[in-house]
């Protein structure tokens, strides 16, 4: 199965749309299935989460837990499972989706680097 991740241009202190665009074979991927009573899930760790000694103050230090919840469609969930979230600073995010497929969790790792908030805003 081919996972493509589009994260558009992700700015601080701007909801972003994560968008997964499911395929295999070249064909659209219509059967994920629901997993923990979602279409998939989405973990987000802010730049400076995973530092030896984080500061709880710094909105960088952020963690995420978002959920897929769109319709089904005829045989499950497929082929776009799309997640929204403000990211609270500019730096590097790592992301982790998990969708479920023929009852095995798949997870995707997914690197977002995020531009600060523009000044003046």
């Amino acid at each position: 199965m081919r996972v493509d991740v589009t994260v558009a241009t992700p700015v601080a202190g701007r909801v972003s749309r994560v968008e997964l665009a499911f395929s295999e074979n070249g064909r659209p991927v219509r059967d994920l299935q629901s997993w923990l009573g979602m279409g998939g899930h989405l973990l987000v760790f802010g730049p400076s989460a995973g530092a030896a000694d984080p500061d709880p103050a710094d909105p960088a230090t952020s963690f995420a837990h978002l959920h897929f919840t769109g319709p089904p469609v005829q045989y499950g969930y497929g082929p776009n499972v799309v997640f929204t979230y403000a990211f609270p600073a500019g730096g590097r995010y790592q992301l982790w989706a998990q969708v479920q497929r023929g009852w095995q969790l798949v997870t995707i790792p997914i690197t977002v680097d995020v531009s600060p908030m523009p000044t003046g805003t």
